[in-house]
């Protein structure tokens, strides 16, 4: 119905809006503490890895579901982990 889809354009809007100013904000706090170029190596790691991965998935036959999102979630933390570490 009509009212559903607009509340699902809501929710998506505010999802998008949200994702932009972690990113933002992570990037400032990196840019802070680590410098500029470690931090814009660690922003640009994130956005990377996430369309690789997108693109690789149905490559792989694998569907987007729970199991899959929550490894992504995981691999995506280690990724920053090491951009940040190393």
């Amino acid at each position: 119905t009509g009212e559903q889809s607009d509340a699902t354009r809501t929710t998506i809007h505010d999802l998008i809006n949200t994702i932009i100013i972690g990113f933002l904000l992570v990037t400032v706090i990196l840019m802070f503490f680590m410098g500029t170029t470690n931090a814009l190596f660690v922003a640009l790691s994130v956005p990377l890895s996430c369309a690789i991965a997108f693109l690789v998935l149905p490559a792989l036959g694998f569907t987007l579901n729970m199991i899959v999102l929550f490894s992504f979630l995981l691999a995506l933390g280690i990724v920053v982990d090491d951009a940040i570490v190393v």
